[in-house]
């Protein structure tokens, strides 16, 4: 995905579904960061994540590495 494909969604109002970065605090249990997931994009801009149909093992997974990026972003002086 391009760059242009994000301004062109939000430019013509499309309401697309593109891979994206925002807050997801509390999503899937997840810490208060921001990650790329499925987004639906409009004029508004990242508007509503998509809930994906994850597995019990896949949901672990982004959980925890959700966490490790926390804490990596923890620890810098931001």
């Amino acid at each position: 995905m391009l760059n242009t494909d994000i301004v062109t969604a939000i430019l013509r109002d499309q309401n697309r579904i593109l891979t994206v970065s925002r807050s997801v605090q509390g999503l899937y249990g997840l810490p208060k960061i921001c990650v790329s997931l499925p987004v639906l994009v409009n004029r508004k801009g990242a508007t509503k994540i998509i809930n994906l149909s994850l597995t019990e093992t896949e949901e672990k997974q982004l959980q925890n590495s959700c966490k490790v990026l926390y804490e990596i972003i923890e620890t810098l002086d931001l």
